[in-house]
């Protein structure tokens, strides 16, 4: 009886999302709240994902203007690090008189990657290492011409 009161007052988007449980679903809010949200996905972040471990802003020497920011991301499930820069403009370097950018991750018995932003690029990510009893960060530089922005993340 209360479960026909409730069709009765619900919108005809809640009643097709109802009818489209399974039969053996139990008619308890918790078991429809669990049932809607197999169905149509959940804001819960992934159980093994990427996370940004440490974040630095890309500014030029004296100045409080960022041009980017630099991240040390890492993976709980994996123990891996990476590091990544993202300029907030596209680069207009001259490859060969001025660099256009990199990223350096830095772990602490001395292994290092690097990416490299190249002419027009916006970004640029170094490869993944393990970070498993390790610290790591990464520096990272953004060289626009006349501006080059500097940035350091902390060790994680």
């Amino acid at each position: 009886m209360k479960l026909t009161k409730l069709l009765g007052i619900m919108s005809g988007v809640t009643i097709l999302v109802l009818t489209a449980l399974p039969a053996s679903a139990s008619t308890t809010s918790a078991s429809i709240s669990s049932n809607i949200s197999q169905t149509t996905g959940s804001a819960a972040p992934p159980p093994c994902g990427w996370v940004v471990a440490e974040s630095a802003y890309n500014r030029d020497s004296g100045s409080s203007y960022n041009y980017g920011v630099t991240d040390l991301n890492y993976s709980s499930c994996t123990r891996n690090v990476y590091g990544s820069l993202q300029s907030y403009y596209v680069v207009a370097c001259n490859p060969g008189v001025d660099g256009c950018g990199s990223a350096y991750l830095y772990r602490s018995d001395g292994n290092s990657k690097t990416c490299n932003l190249t002419k027009g690029s916006k970004s640029c990510i170094t490869v993944q290492i393990s970070d498993a009893g390790y610290t790591s960060y990464v520096q990272s530089l953004i060289d626009n011409g006349p501006n080059t922005a500097y940035a350091t993340t902390a060790s994680f």
